[in-house]
């Protein structure tokens, strides 16, 4: 396959229309997680859990947490898509791609933690019992993962803002 066309396929992946595109439907995808949790901890809030609710919760929880991991890695690979696309189609403004470079970089690393951590909360609750009896820690668990959704999607829309599309017109001037 030709250079010429992967670059072009990266531009377009990694445009800022596209970037803003993948974040919004991120965050729609995010409020009905978002929204399962908060039933889940409303409807469990004086009693245990089932096993099977556990489970659920759990799955849609890892769900969202890799989503978020896979945002923030993609995030960060902007840069190398960016070099990619001005070495092969000579293409774009250097001040611009830099700023947007870095602004991508620095929000990848959060969705990538707060994905990680959300992942790691979960991975707990699948801890054998005889190992570490987590039976109990499901609620706080899952208000941290809520927590943690929240903060991701006030990210993402902190991302799409117009304080960040005021910088990039600045950038083109």
């Amino acid at each position: 396959m030709d250079k010429r066309f992967i670059a072009w396929i990266y531009m377009i992946a990694s445009s800022r229309p596209a970037l803003m595109l993948m974040l919004t439907v991120i965050m729609f995808l995010s409020v009905p997680i978002m929204l399962f949790l908060l039933d889940f901890i409303i409807d469990f809030w004086g009693e245990t859990p089932t096993d099977t609710a556990i489970k659920e919760i759990m799955e849609s929880s890892d769900g969202i947490a890799t989503i978020f991991v896979m945002l923030g890695v993609f995030l960060e690979s902007r840069e190398t898509l960016s070099r990619i696309v001005t070495k092969h189609l000579k293409f774009g403004n250097p001040g611009l791609e830099d700023k947007l470079n870095k602004l991508s970089s620095n929000f990848g690393v959060g969705f990538l933690l707060n994905g990680l951590l959300m992942e790691i909360s979960t991975s707990f609750l699948n801890i054998p019992d005889h190992i570490i009896d987590s039976r109990g820690f499901e609620k706080p668990v899952f208000i941290f993962i809520m927590f943690m959704c929240l903060f991701c999607m006030y990210s993402i829309f902190n991302l799409n803002t117009s304080n960040h599309i005021s910088f990039i017109k600045k950038c083109y001037n």
